[in-house]
């Protein structure tokens, strides 16, 4: 099950925050950083036996790490309907049983990558977006391909504060790269 919340006062919104920052710092090593803003949305997964295992950032490009690196790429009016996707986390207790099940483990960690992309999906039609923009470490992104089977139409290299990054970007419309001229959708 997933759930969408944004920085809230409300009790249950705290609780369901503080699962999502949680699980962050496990795959991350953090807990807030100044991206995390007041419109930020969290994704926060639930798995009914494991609880709360996944959760991932979302903000608009404009407001994103990687915002530099596309503000000419991009028209002014494309890259305020672009969505960054960021901190993608999927943490299990290294004591808990679907570890030690192969199957279950990759039953799990499917549900949880190809229900985010399902999520992300119904948010850019929900909010007529033109695409979302994915930025994880090098070593995280294959998870989405591998066991998301999402499908970037670019990936590209990026390096940030000292780490690369890479960038993979998931159209829902038609964008316009402003730098090469080409259109793709």
């Amino acid at each position: 099950m997933f759930t969408i919340i944004q920085s809230s006062s409300t009790l249950e919104s705290q609780f369901l925050l503080s699962k999502a920052l949680e699980t962050r710092q496990k795959s991350h090593g953090y807990i807030k950083d100044s991206f995390d803003t007041s419109t930020t949305l969290y994704i926060i997964y639930e798995n009914p036996q494991f609880g709360a295992t996944g959760s991932a950032r979302l903000n608009l490009l404009k407001d994103s790490p990687a915002s530099f690196y596309y503000r000419n790429r991009f028209s002014k009016e494309d890259f305020n309907d672009i969505l960054e996707l960021s901190l993608v986390s999927f943490h299990m207790k290294n004591n808990c049983r679907s570890k030690k099940q192969p199957e279950a483990f990759d039953y799990v960690i499917q549900d949880f990558y190809r229900g985010l992309y399902s999520v992300l999906t119904d948010i850019m039609i929900d909010q007529n977006l033109e695409g979302i923009v994915s930025l994880s470490h090098e070593e995280n992104h294959p998870d989405l391909t591998f066991f998301g089977g999402w499908s970037f139409s670019k990936t590209q290299r990026l390096k940030i504060n000292g780490n690369y990054l890479l960038i993979g970007e998931i159209p829902m419309g038609i964008f316009h790269d402003h730098e090469t001229g080409k259109i793709w959708a």
